[in-house]
């Protein structure tokens, strides 16, 4: 969500914000951050999980010196 925001909004008030003082034109660039953000949010439920990677496990980090060991 950080990245998605840290990557638009410059992009988003470049094409919305003509006049830093307007709210109405402030108003659409909150409004697209915002949906998007829903909808990151939304498809990002279905693709994360709650399984730990592969490369987080302790027991592969141990099994990989004593690889190195040998």
């Amino acid at each position: 969500m950080k990245c998605l925001a840290l990557f638009s909004a410059p992009a988003l008030v470049a094409i919305f914000v003509t006049n830093e003082s307007d709210r109405h034109q402030w108003f659409w660039v909150y409004l697209v951050l915002g949906a998007l953000m829903i909808m990151i949010n939304f498809i990002s439920y279905f693709i994360f999980t709650h399984e730990p990677a592969e490369w987080t496990n302790t027991s592969s980090i141990v099994e990989r010196k004593n690889d190195n060991l040998i």
